[in-house]
């Protein structure tokens, strides 16, 4: 009798450890996930229509920075924007503007090519 109250005890703590650290937070952070898809899709119906065609969106939910980030975009008069928002802020954390119309001043597409590079290691840094 004993040592079947000793293994539904041990059972339960089990099955109470599993809950609180296992299950609860995996439904907490797909909560998050959905949460920032739907901020993400916000943003992207409220700020992109307005300038141009829209680039395909992205959303990311970041646990350790606690944070979540939409990187988009769009393309007008020869010009491609992009830039990720802090989706829980609406604050803007990095830009890009590209040209796509060919340029003869090799200062102006070394800039350009910069501006991506650091673009793309924020975006790296951010969604990782």
């Amino acid at each position: 009798m004993k040592k079947a109250l000793i293994s539904i005890i041990i059972l339960i703590g089990a099955a109470v450890v599993y809950y609180l650290f296992f299950l609860l937070p995996a439904q907490t952070e797909h909560k998050l996930v959905m949460e920032c898809r739907s901020l993400g899709e916000k943003i992207q119906k409220e700020i992109v229509p307005e300038r141009g065609s829209a680039l395909d969106p992205e959303f990311y939910y970041n646990p350790k920075l606690k944070k979540c980030f939409f990187c988009g975009g769009y393309v007008s008069d020869g010009m491609v924007a992009r830039f990720i928002i802090d989706a829980y802020t609406n604050k803007e954390i990095i830009g890009s503007l590209k040209n796509l119309h060919k340029i003869n001043d090799p200062t102006i597409a070394e800039a350009e090519m910069i501006d991506e590079k650091r673009f793309e290691n924020k975006k790296q840094e951010l969604f990782n």
